[in-house]
């Protein structure tokens, strides 16, 4: 907890003068929720710090033209942050397997409002075309429910969640490289979280416990 008040305090007192202002501060509010949360010592409340922060960060993009430009990336920029460290505390502090379905799924959610962003930018800053976009919110929105699904469901050794994960993980590596390669830094955004998504996916199908471990 200590180190995070320099991490903070240092980027505002300098008012953001250089990049890696911005990646202290970033950093340091990841490290203050997840301290945060490390002293309650319960996987719930960083389930509920990803649930907050996302439900936030979407009301946040369809306030963007009530809010001022400062207020909005600063509450975005937080709101990322606690997403972050929600997930982080979510794969270590749960010891079941369920955590990684979960995490994925948390991980899926955040591109969401990323391709909404795309759909509302001007012609040259778009993802792809404007119908390709809502079929890859439609494809988002189905892979977070998959997985949340199967995380629920927790079946052992079965085919019901080892052929979703498997399929999941090629899709998304094979999604998330089309999509770095052929796009903007929005994209690349994209990219880069499918793939993580593409890699917990693929670390949940080689970690399903055997039918008689817990």
């Amino acid at each position: 907890m200590v180190l995070t008040v320099p991490l903070i305090t240092i980027p505002i007192h300098k008012a953001f003068s250089t990049d890696l202002h911005y990646d202290m501060f970033f950093g340091g509010v990841i490290l203050f929720f997840f301290a945060l949360l490390l002293l309650l010592k319960k996987v719930i409340y960083h389930a509920i710090l990803i649930v907050a922060c996302a439900a936030i960060f979407t009301l946040n993009l369809f306030m963007l033209k009530s809010l001022s430009e400062d207020i909005a990336l600063s509450l975005g920029f937080i709101c990322i942050a606690g997403y972050i460290a929600g997930i982080i505390g979510l794969l270590t502090y749960s010891r079941s397997w369920n955590r990684l379905p979960y995490a994925g799924a948390a991980l899926s959610l955040i591109i969401i409002p990323i391709l909404l962003i795309s759909i509302s930018s001007p012609p040259h800053r778009k993802l792809v075309t404007p119908a390709s976009e809502w079929i890859l919110i439609g494809i988002q929105v189905f892979i977070t429910i998959l997985l949340l699904s199967i995380g629920y469901i927790d079946r052992r050794e079965s085919w019901l969640s080892k052929a979703p994960l498997l399929i999941v993980a090629i899709g998304l590596i094979l999604l998330g490289s089309w999509l770095f390669i052929a796009n903007n830094n929005l994209g690349k955004i994209y990219a880069i979280v499918d793939i993580i998504v593409a890699f917990i996916a693929f670390y949940a199908f080689l970690k399903i416990p055997k039918p008689n471990k817990v």
